[in-house]
């Protein structure tokens, strides 16, 4: 009963403020579903004086049918995200497109499934890799000049 108690004290004296968390420079657009938000967050390395606003998020996904086979035998995912930057008192905005194309030969369709999410995830760490570069390549620039 006094490890529980102890166990207890120091894993909520552990606790992260929430109050000291802040997002106020990130504005997402309805568009933005919440999970992506958070994945977009997470993986984001901005300078505290930006704010970034992204809009325009979309999955499109068009099956390639080829010959008899009822089933088509390639996708292709496009992935799209639009972010205005503010940085230095100046706006900048960066629009975003990844295409992807992958071989349906799955049999089950969860595993297929599976494979496109995979797929959307991994292009939209590309995206979030573009943007990284984009912002560290402005604030460079600022410092420079």
């Amino acid at each position: 009963m006094i490890r529980c108690f102890y166990l207890a004290l120091i894993l909520s004296s552990c606790a992260i403020d929430t109050s000291s968390i802040n997002n106020s420079n990130y504005k997402f657009d309805s568009t933005v579903p919440l999970d992506i938000q958070f994945h977009i967050i997470n993986n984001l390395i901005v300078n505290n004086a930006s704010e970034l606003s992204f809009s325009e998020y979309g999955v499109n996904e068009y099956k390639i049918l080829a010959g008899n086979s009822i089933r088509p035998l390639e996708n292709e995912v496009k992935v799209s995200l639009s972010v205005k930057a503010f940085l230095n008192s100046e706006s900048y905005e960066f629009s975003y497109i990844i295409k992807k194309i992958y071989n349906t030969n799955e049999l089950n369709p969860l595993a297929e499934n599976q494979r496109k999410e995979f797929i959307v995830m991994q292009s939209l760490d590309e995206i979030i890799q573009q943007i990284n570069m984009e912002i560290s390549k402005i604030e460079m620039q600022s410092i420079k000049s």
